[in-house]
């Protein structure tokens, strides 16, 4: 009973997440005030959750679910990249390979892209949500469960890890080298 409304009330949602990082994040870093992805940007769970949404709302339908779900991929992929190029070149901090940073920009800046491609996708969001969870619970779960999420980008990790395992379980969707290299298009299980 509790699922009854999912779809229309994430059909419905989902533009609005949309129209409100077209309208406040986005025009705050054009303009050069807010930086509007990375650690100090607010927009990665905005644009997450309008494509995760979206791919709620069209789940069931065999033609939009899985380009939906592609969508939200790309648009991970990207997001996840962009955070492996700050680490690298826009932080504070200078940039150490070996280190957990390093190892952490490594993997964000190779797997963003392969996973926005589509490429060994489910064992890459296996991989990454480990990332995502060792980030966030040498981070941010020292601080105890509420201290956890004070701030607005603090749960970008949790978010990520939970969306990196929803793509290991779902796979790829549609337009991915995955779909290309086996030469079968990978069912999604959702």
């Amino acid at each position: 009973m509790l699922g009854v409304l999912v779809r229309p009330v994430s059909l419905v949602l989902a533009p609005f997440f949309l129209l409100y990082w077209l309208a406040v994040p986005l025009p705050a870093s054009l303009g050069g005030d807010a930086p509007l992805f990375g650690a100090r940007g607010p927009s990665d769970p905005l644009l997450l959750n309008a494509f995760f949404l979206f791919y709620l709302a069209t789940a069931r339908d065999e033609r939009l679910g899985p380009r939906a779900l592609a969508a939200l991929r790309v648009v991970a992929g990207l997001l996840f990249l962009a955070h492996g190029l700050e680490k690298v070149v826009g932080s504070r901090v200078p940039f150490e390979l070996m280190s957990l940073r390093g190892l952490a920009a490594v993997l964000e800046n190779v797997g963003g892209p392969m996973l926005a491609l589509g490429l060994f996708t489910r064992p890459l969001a296996f991989l990454l949500s480990g990332e995502m969870a060792v980030a966030y619970f040498m981070t941010y779960a020292p601080r105890g469960l509420w201290e956890s999420f004070v701030l607005p980008t603090m749960e970008a990790a949790i978010l990520n890890c939970f969306l990196f395992l929803f793509f290991w379980a779902a796979g790829p969707g549609a337009w991915s080298l995955d779909g290309l290299i086996f030469r079968r298009p990978l069912p999604s299980r959702f």
